[in-house]
């Protein structure tokens, strides 16, 4: 009886620690700055369910909703630009095992009411995710997805985030 009863305790003990712990995690996203022409990339803190799993979980967030609090009459809702414009981008293991990053430009469409142009919007989440991986981008494969056609600026616009020095903020020209 003591056997099965420790036994019992030590698998709720093991249960627990491998399921990770809710928390807040830092990611940046590529926000509306509403008055301005350009994209504003920003630090955000995300309530995430498992906070150990490592940095590349801070990719997900990037193209995740962010309502911010206001004290406005009417409520501000999301002013994430990647979510806004339909942007799907996250990070896990490749088919080689290693964390690959994936990014999926085929639901990529800009509201009329944004004033952000495609490659303004995909500039800034690149930028985004140049922050959030940090150094770890040097040895990250990329993968992307782009609609049959008619996404030729914003694949040279990835080739380039490719090669750019990963230490530096990515502005192309």
């Amino acid at each position: 009886m003591k056997t099965s009863l420790c036994f019992l305790f030590l698998m709720a003990t093991l249960t627990g620690l491998f399921a990770g712990e809710r928390g807040l995690l830092e990611t940046f996203q590529p926000l509306n700055s509403l008055d301005s022409e350009r994209v504003t990339i920003a630090p955000v803190m995300c309530y995430a369910d498992n906070t150990h799993v490592g940095w590349h979980q801070a990719i997900r967030y990037i193209a995740a909703k962010y309502v911010p609090p206001s004290l406005a009459d009417k409520p501000v809702g999301d002013i994430n630009v990647a979510s806004l414009c339909g942007l799907s981008l996250w990070a896990g293991d490749g088919d080689d095992g290693r964390i690959t990053i994936y990014l999926d430009f085929r639901s990529l469409k800009i509201p009329k009411n944004l004033g952000y142009t495609e490659t303004a919007v995909v500039t800034a989440t690149l930028e985004c995710m140049r922050r959030v991986a940090g150094d770890k981008l040097n040895a990250t494969p990329i993968e992307t997805k782009f609609k049959p056609e008619g996404q030729e600026a914003i694949k040279e616009l990835v080739s380039a985030f490719i090669q750019h020095p990963k230490d530096k903020e990515f502005q192309p020209q």
